[in-house]
């Protein structure tokens, strides 16, 4: 019954309510997702519960109790917004993305794809990620995100539903998703067109694994993506981007990073995603409502067995 409950609310939100927000400003459509996060945070529901308890295993004594509850608070604002995003993402446009999106550090970009070799764009699913594909796009930039398999392939029907509904969100825009199962040629052919390729440092999809401190914890991550720009001759530009007032975003270009200068191969990767690790726990810090939901969905789709457990302690 719980299951039933929940598809339709599923099919709720990606049906009848995403027809009725396209036709709403989507300054509105932020108002409400804002409102409704709020009223989900409020109760103490299981959600909320793991949500802090992940919260507290991240930051140890750095966030006190009422810090805690605050930041998983804020957790569901973000994540609620950033539904809207999915939601209606063919809004996201050129003039949407002027208005709403402010890049810090794009000369940091540009230094790296002047050598015409691509660059591979690192982030982690924290802040309302997926913003850098239309507000690079839009500025005339080539880029691609590579992406794991989807998960609906291992859920019900309605999730199948769910990503063809992303898929026609994201299919007006001029970016391409690469899946990770797939052949990696197109995300090749990209960095040797001097293109940009998109991927997320806490993608559970991947080979060749490190492990990396994250605050309290220990992450594991793939080094593919330093394989990947070591092969390919591209540059590394970490990326975060950060959600501001009045539903603005800011997406911060890091400089690129420097190749690791361990001997090994492999243990040059991995100092690679050490550094990376240290410049992400900067983030965490500043904004642990950044993060929060992606601990979350982190441990409930390991829990179900679809994806490994991010952090091994």
């Amino acid at each position: 019954m719980k299951r039933l409950i929940v598809d339709f609310i599923l099919w709720f939100v990606w049906v009848p309510l995403r027809r009725l927000l396209k036709a709403l400003p989507l300054s509105f459509s932020y108002f409400l997702a804002g409102l409704a996060a709020d009223m989900a945070s409020f109760f103490p529901t299981a959600r909320r519960a793991m949500v802090m308890e992940e919260l507290r295993l991240l930051y140890g004594d750095r966030l006190s109790q009422a810090q805690v509850l605050c930041e998983a608070r804020g957790a569901f604002r973000l994540f609620f917004k950033r539904q809207i995003e999915n939601l209606l993402f063919s809004k996201f446009t050129g003039d949407a993305v002027k208005e709403r999106v402010t890049i810090e550090g794009l000369e940091n970009l540009d230094a790296v794809l002047a050598r015409g070799k691509g660059a591979v764009m690192l982030l982690a699913h924290y802040g309302p990620f997926m913003i850098p594909l239309p507000a690079l796009a839009y500025r005339g930039y080539r880029i691609m995100q590579l992406v794991g398999k989807p998960l609906h392939e291992e859920k019900r029907p309605i999730h199948r539903r769910i990503h063809e509904a992303r898929v026609e969100e994201s299919s007006s825009h001029p970016f391409e998703f690469v899946r990770t199962d797939n052949s990696l040629r197109p995300v090749l052919r990209g960095l040797a067109g001097n293109g940009i390729v998109v991927i997320a440092f806490d993608g559970l999809a991947g080979h060749k694994w490190t492990r990396v401190p994250l605050l309290d914890r220990i992450a594991e991550v793939s080094t593919g993506p330093f394989r990947l720009a070591s092969k390919s001759g591209a540059g590394i530009v970490p990326t975060f981007v950060i959600q501001e007032k009045g539903d603005r975003r800011r997406i911060v270009i890091h400089p690129e990073m420097q190749p690791g200068s361990a001997g090994d191969e492999d243990a040059a990767f991995a100092e690679q995603a050490r550094q990376f690790g240290c410049l992400f726990e900067r983030y965490l810090e500043a904004r642990p409502d950044h993060f929060a939901m992606t601990l979350d969905a982190h441990r409930r789709e390991a829990e179900r067995g679809l994806t490994k457990p991010l952090f091994v302690a």
